[in-house]
């Protein structure tokens, strides 16, 4: 597992526009593995399975697309208005109270920013053909991430002929040793990647409909960051809620929006704690959220977005490798004195 997770840093390290494709193709057939499985109990031929879910994958991700994109695009355009809303509040707050007082260079600074962050909406086409055109770095990575559903389509029609290879590649002595550690980082990766990207799903969907109930500027940008968010533990209702609060800040509400707003994450808390969790995610991740956040942080410090990524599933085969070192520890010579 070691070796394993070396491996795959350094294809990444030293191939990135091979690695990243290929980590996404292995990520994307390891979560509709279980899909693919059910169909095929059902009768289908594993190829037939693995197409079903394909098509009905490109559909569904072909449609949110088709309504995100425009929506997401109209929300960036009210940042602008948004930032210096802000700063006509928030100057004479800090003037008065703190007696801290914004330069008109620092006003001048913010109101630029909002300008070019709303330009940005309209100029991010041209800019992307620009780049394409002129970098070929840029091609080979859109190439290769075209390529990446062709290989995992590949994954998952040839995994059971893959599984049964490495099983017969083991020393008969070592494999069920082996195959019993892989089935736990199976079971931790399972219930953490499938399990919140559903849970992370369903707060998406709440947070969308209570927010935009609650006419929150923004609100389906707030809810996908407070849904997925959820991956890293406390991190996105932490970052729901400090967006929502500063939309609050520099706009007029009245006072049931803001309780409509409270009551949502109020009620994603308590199906989070009480419902969804548990059943979809369980106990079996054995994580602590302290160790998802500072694996988090460390490597996506090292290894950017994709470190942020593996940062879980490496956690996990290593906390499985480390309990197998802390078994042979105790019934080691040294441990037991015998």
């Amino acid at each position: 597992m070691v070796g394993t997770v070396v491996l795959v840093f350094a294809l990444l390290l030293s191939a990135r526009n091979f690695g990243v494709p290929l980590f996404l193709a292995l990520f994307g057939a390891y979560v509709l593995g279980p899909v693919v499985n059910r169909l095929e109990r059902y009768g289908l031929s594993r190829t037939a399975a693995v197409a079903v879910v394909f098509l009905l994958g490109f559909t569904s991700v072909g449609a949110l697309l088709l309504y995100l994109v425009p929506t997401l695009f109209a929300e960036l355009a009210k940042v602008p208005a948004m930032l210096t809303q802000v700063l006509a509040q928030l100057s004479p707050v800090l003037e008065q109270r703190f007696g801290i007082e914004l330069s008109p260079q620092l006003r001048d600074v913010t109101q630029q920013i909002g300008q070019q962050v709303g330009q940005a909406g309209n100029d991010l086409a041209p800019f992307a053909l620009q780049a394409l055109g002129s970098t070929a770095s840029i091609l080979a990575t859109l190439l290769a991430l075209l390529v990446a559903p062709v290989i995992a389509f590949h994954f998952l029609r040839d995994a059971p002929r893959y599984e049964a290879l490495g099983l017969s590649s083991l020393p008969p002595r070592f494999r069920a040793q082996v195959v019993a550690r892989f089935r736990e980082v199976d079971l931790v990766l399972s219930a953490f990647i499938r399990g919140q990207l559903t849970v992370g799903a369903i707060f998406a969907c709440i947070y969308g409909v209570g927010l935009s109930t609650a006419r929150v500027d923004m609100a389906l940008g707030i809810a996908l960051v407070a849904g997925f968010g959820n991956l890293v533990p406390y991190m996105g209702a932490l970052t729901g809620v400090v967006l929502t609060a500063v939309s609050f800040a520099v706009g007029s509400h009245a006072p049931w929006q803001i309780g409509v707003a409270a009551a949502t994450f109020g009620l994603v808390q308590v199906l989070d704690g009480i419902l969804l969790t548990p059943r979809i995610v369980g106990e079996r991740v054995g994580l602590p959220a302290v160790a998802i956040i500072l694996a988090v942080l460390g490597f996506g410090e090292l290894f950017g977005f994709v470190g942020v990524l593996l940062a879980v599933p490496t956690t996990a085969a290593l906390t499985a490798v480390a309990k197998v070192l802390i078994e042979q520890y105790r019934h080691s010579h040294l441990f037991t004195g015998s």
